[in-house]
């Protein structure tokens, strides 16, 4: 009998390895690919394109939430409910998209009276401020498919298609670049369309694996917005933590300071690219481990987390001082200021990495209410210090602000999830609990 089990736990490691290496590779190479293109664009495209570029996503990045609301997420929770007597899984679906289509309309309503105001206070056009909320109903759409892969467990599927649309999306960029547009808008445009593709891809295997029943159903429409609405402000306000930063830098500085930081903040973020395969891998086996409540699973859970925390400073520090010589050999000369923001980018990323990691236990106890407090409180804690750090450092107190969010964002999410499945955290001292970290993730398959 042990010798069973032992032999179930090893095919179980190997299994959660393989999937883990699956979407570290995928995101490695998803979010290596703009790295490689680099030299070409910072050559193609000055400091300011990159500021318009930068603006356009912090615009899409504070909109996006409006139009989403958290659907995706709604959809990936139903999905342990799936094989339950009387669910309609694929009826449920589409209500999420009925719920998205619906917002999409609101937004652009709303967006008829403040378009102007956007533009102005930005310095941006109008015309590519209207892709914005279409861009993000198709973004929701796409996304249903793609992180319901990571639930059913089915890495290869997930990582093709996010590496397929990553290439599609700089390819795209170059050709629009080459001979339509020969500044920032041939970038945006590859982005508009990358989006569209990636949908369509995403919609067909969507009807094939999961199907779609087109039946609006008032309970799961209510459903969805329940899970949604709470989260409406934790996603603004987590946008406003990512973006706030640009939007100082904007009106402070102007574009072309805004394009040298956002080619510092590109080299900040490669931590989440190793961050989150590791998430991807994990979700999974901790709502199983909170479906059943094991006070053996924490135990294991609180080992992997202390080792997931001392890897990411480390990988921060490591990416820190290599970085700017990395930057020269990359970029054109005009970015080579970018180095000095690479190491608070770095460690903020480290932060969100960790909130990542935990804000899996509020998902799956579906008081998603609690995250729009942590996220408020984040957020006025990234507008007071990028407002006072920007005036007393200059451009690099944009970054320090970013990493004082996110540390906020960081703890105050540890200090709540603590209260809702408190952790034996002592067990960092238990010589068992370590032996046994790794088969924390082996268990059995979800049903599909």
């Amino acid at each position: 009998m042990d010798r069973f089990r032992d032999m179930n736990l090893s095919e179980n490691i190997k299994k959660f390895f393989l999937s883990s290496s699956i979407y570290l590779v995928s995101n490695t190479i998803n979010m290596a690919v703009p790295f490689v293109f680099l030299p070409i664009l910072t050559r193609w495209l000055t400091p300011a394109d990159y500021g318009y570029i930068g603006t356009f996503n912090a615009i899409r990045s504070n909109m996006e939430p409006a139009v989403t609301m958290s659907s995706a997420g709604a959809v990936c929770r139903a999905q342990v409910d799936r094989n339950q007597k009387g669910f309609d899984f694929p009826g449920y679906i589409f209500n999420a998209m009925a719920f998205n289509l619906a917002l999409f309309f609101i937004v652009a309503i709303l967006l008829c009276f403040l378009q102007g105001v956007i533009s102005d206070k930005l310095h941006f056009p109008v015309l590519w401020v209207w892709f914005v909320p279409l861009l993000a109903l198709f973004s929701s759409f796409g996304n249903f498919k793609a992180k319901l892969w990571i639930y059913q467990e089915k890495p290869l599927h997930y990582g093709t298609t996010l590496v397929a649309k990553s290439f599609l999306n700089i390819g795209l960029s170059f050709l629009m670049i080459s001979f339509f547009w020969f500044d920032w808008r041939g970038r945006i445009a590859g982005i508009i369309m990358a989006e569209i593709i990636f949908f369509g891809i995403s919609f067909y295997f969507l009807l094939k694996e999961d199907g779609l029943h087109f039946r609006l159903n008032k309970q799961y429409f209510r459903e969805v917005a329940i899970f949604g609405f709470p989260l409406f402000p934790h996603s603004l306000g987590l946008m406003m933590i990512g973006t706030i930063d640009k939007f100082f830098l904007n009106a402070m500085f102007g574009m072309e300071t805004l394009g040298v930081y956002n080619v510092g903040y590109t080299f900040g973020t490669v931590i989440i690219m190793l961050a989150a395969p590791f998430d991807n891998a994990v979700s999974p086996h901790i709502y199983r481990m909170l479906g059943k409540d094991e006070d053996n699973g924490k135990k294991k859970f609180v080992c992997f987390f202390i080792i997931y925390l001392a890897v990411f400073i480390l990988a921060a520090f490591v990416i820190s001082m290599a970085g700017p010589y990395i930057l020269r050999l990359l970029v054109g000369e005009r970015f080579y200021g970018a180095g000095v923001f690479i190491f608070w980018i770095a460690m903020s990323q480290v932060a969100f990495a960790m909130y990542r990691l935990l804000a899996i236990f509020i998902t799956f106890s579906r008081k998603t209410y609690l995250l729009a407090w942590i996220t408020l409180l984040s957020g006025l804690v990234a507008v007071a210090a990028n407002f006072a750090l920007i005036r007393i450092n200059g451009a690099i107190g944009a970054a320090q602000a970013t990493f004082l969010a996110y540390l906020t964002f960081f703890i105050l999410t540890w200090m709540f999830v603590n209260r809702l499945y408190p952790m034996p955290w002592m067990a960092v001292f238990e010589l068992s609990a370590w032996k046994g970290a790794l088969s924390y993730f082996m268990a059995d398959k979800p049903d599909k």
